[in-house]
């Protein structure tokens, strides 16, 4: 989680080095794995189909 907090900081690209897509805002009372997958810039709702 600290690793990818720290790569979510302003949306310039700095430090994210096109790792991660822009930062999912999740609710704060997310599960921790949520809010990880949301700064990691993909949608903890998403599900294979």
């Amino acid at each position: 989680m600290e690793f990818v907090s720290e790569m979510s900081g302003p949306e310039d690209g700095a430090g994210r080095e096109g790792l991660f897509g822009p930062v999912v805002e999740v609710p704060p009372d997310a599960p921790p794995l949520d809010r990880l997958v949301g700064l990691s810039g993909r949608s903890p709702s998403w599900r294979l189909s």
